[in-house]
């Protein structure tokens, strides 16, 4: 499961509002809940656990999500182009 695009931000930032208006949208699928999948929990969880989050998900429908650490962990990039290298990454900065 590869991410079409990614929120990522600083805490506080506002990446909880955007990711609420995407959800709106039903172009668009967000899971509810941040996942850390490329920081927190890449190297302890395997795909299929972050394919998981996005169960929900209608034909035709872009995936996204949205955490802050993937700003923040410097492993981040690397995982996240890796494994989706054509997702767009939503910048919020404040």
């Amino acid at each position: 499961m590869k991410p079409d695009f990614l929120i990522i931000g600083a805490a506080k930032s506002g990446t909880n509002w955007l990711a609420g208006n995407l959800r709106r949208n039903p172009a668009c699928f967000i899971p509810d809940r941040e996942i850390h999948y490329f920081s927190r929990f890449h190297d302890s969880e395997p795909p299929e656990w972050y394919a998981a989050f996005f169960a929900g998900r209608q034909p035709g429908q872009l995936i996204g999500e949205r955490s802050n650490t993937s700003m923040t962990d410097p492993r981040a990039a690397g995982r996240i182009h890796r494994a989706a290298p054509a997702a767009k990454l939503l910048a919020i900065l404040r």
